[in-house]
């Protein structure tokens, strides 16, 4: 999200946008029109196990609350006409007193200048060149993430973490742990320092290992085994991964299972970070951790995976998507569900948060995004791309 904008990516891809207006219209006014997206009356909780209310989701190109991009083209660099591929991640970038829009993907990180999307809105053409590339120079450029700081350097989450200067474009890092994390890093996120700690990078993956990175003098802080961290705490963490998603209490996980990292996110105060993702081929985890100590404050087994954690910065709460087709809200440092809310979404990659006014974003696997009211927490509006 940026203001009313909200963008997103796609495995082939291209690079979408979407215009959806602050709500300022009067509710009380009936013949208010606002793109209709409050009026949703088809509304429904994850908990209703009425399968007649779940099939009334529309599905059609006629339903009003489909709403089509208003800008696409395809991600390019500008010294070439080489596709980026698979996109996986997308966000906006504050620097140098400019907006960028950043994507990342199957050959590096693509920055875009924001002022250039806008006018590109007015033309029919379909190709942007970006003002930035980031790439290492040798091996695979697979980059499922990627972040910023304040100094204008960009992270990047592949094979191993990467730090390059946007000023020169030269690659000022490497981070490698005591794993090589040769199957890849999945989240990178550069936070400020809390009061009296580190300048933190955050980096995980399918090793299961959460490495804590001062990025500025590019040291590892500590290597957090999650699996060994919830086994110790077993006592204090708690469960939901029975078939009913009721709460109980937590089984230590057993000796040969594969925990690995899919998403990491910060308080605003970097006092507290949230870490989700999955165990093996089934079910899921999601923590709370205190940053100045390191040490882990809250934590569940989930049924599902969860993909991508997010924090509502009005409140205390958290959201998670993954390969259920569900929402869940949670308390951020006790790690308790306060609710879960269907999606038309069968698998979840992606999750977004306006600031301004809570609106949720949901997207993965389909062509179709979801917003979420936080409001109701279940009015639905849906975004339809076709790529």
């Amino acid at each position: 999200w940026h203001e009313e904008y909200l963008v997103g990516c796609t495995s082939s891809g291209t690079i979408l946008l979407w215009h959806i207006p602050f709500d300022d219209t009067n509710k009380n006014d009936k013949d208010s029109t606002d793109i209709d997206r409050w009026s949703f009356d088809r509304r429904y909780d994850s908990d209703d196990d009425d399968d007649e209310k779940k099939q009334e989701l529309p599905n059609d190109d006629d339903n009003p609350k489909l709403m089509k991009p208003i800008f696409q083209f395809r991600a390019a660099h500008d010294d070439d006409d080489e596709s980026s591929g698979i996109l996986y991640s997308i966000k906006f970038l504050y620097m140098q007193q400019k907006i960028f829009l950043g994507v990342s993907g199957e050959t590096g990180i693509l920055l875009y200048s924001w002022d250039d999307i806008l006018r590109a809105l007015e033309k029919t053409e379909r190709i942007l060149k970006a003002k930035h590339r980031f790439r290492p120079q040798v091996g695979k450029y697979e980059f499922n993430d990627f972040d910023y700081d304040a100094d204008d350097n960009i992270f990047g989450a592949s094979e191993f973490g990467y730090k390059w200067n946007i000023d020169t474009g030269k690659l000022v890092a490497t981070f490698d742990g005591r794993k090589r994390h040769d199957s890849y890093l999945h989240t990178v996120r550069v936070l400020p320092p809390f009061q009296g700690g580190h300048s933190v990078a955050l980096m995980g993956g399918e090793d299961g290992i959460l490495g804590v990175w001062d990025h500025k003098s590019h040291r590892v802080i500590e290597e957090i085994d999650i699996k060994s961290k919830m086994n110790e705490g077993a006592d204090s963490l708690h469960s939901y991964a029975n078939n009913d998603n009721n709460k109980s209490s937590f089984t230590p996980w057993e000796k040969q299972s594969n925990l690995w990292i899919s998403h990491v996110e910060s308080s605003e105060s970097s006092v507290w970070w949230n870490v989700c993702g999955g165990v093996d081929d089934a079910g899921g985890h999601l923590t709370c951790w205190h940053a100045p100590t390191r040490s882990l404050v809250s934590g569940c087994a989930l049924r599902e995976t969860p993909h991508r954690v997010a924090r509502n910065s009005s409140s205390n709460i958290i959201n998670t998507v993954g390969n259920e087709s569900v929402v869940s809200y949670w308390s951020a440092t006790q790690v308790n569900q306060e609710r879960r809310c269907w999606t038309t979404v069968p698998c979840s990659y992606a999750l977004a948060i306006r600031k301004e006014d809570g609106l949720t974003a949901v997207g993965g696997a389909g062509t179709q995004i979801d917003i979420l009211e936080e409001k109701e927490r279940n009015g639905v509006v849906f975004l339809r791309y076709f790529d």
